[in-house]
């Protein structure tokens, strides 16, 4: 995609300057009233970004980025809180047992299948407690 987009910008600009040099004095006109607004596009680029550069150096943002540093660092606070370690060793347990009940056999094998699908869906509650905590300390 980005090549054909790199493509239909090369394409244009070769028309504009055939246009520009070699076309009719009408398509000259033209190719000339888009060179000119072109300029004065980079112009006001280059104004806002000089104007933005001073706003910066003056601390414009300084606020703004002191902010969202505070907010990643807490983010990072609360998630190491949350021992995913723990809750994926579980999750492997569970897991297994689950495989182990598969092969086996027997009449006890519902039972102990709705156990470890309770201890699946109680591992799951404690992590989405855990990740509404984290939305709710925001």
């Amino acid at each position: 995609m980005r090549t054909l987009i790199k493509y239909a910008f090369l394409v244009l600009l070769i028309i504009l300057g055939y246009n520009y040099f070699f076309g009719s004095e009408n398509e000259q006109e033209q190719a000339e009233r888009i060179v000119e607004k072109v300029k004065d596009l980079g112009s006001d680029i280059k104004s806002l970004v000089v104007a933005e550069k001073e706003r910066y150096d003056e601390g414009k943002y300084d606020e703004t980025i002191d902010k969202f540093t505070e907010l990643i660092n807490s983010l990072k606070d609360r998630l190491s809180n949350i021992d995913l370690e723990k809750l994926q060793d579980q999750k492997k347990e569970l897991e297994k047992s689950m495989e182990q009940l598969k092969e086996q056999k027997g009449s006890d094998n519902e039972a102990e299948k709705r156990k470890i699908e309770n201890e699946m869906q109680d591992l799951l509650e404690e992590l989405k407690k855990s990740l509404e905590g984290l939305s709710d300390q925001q």
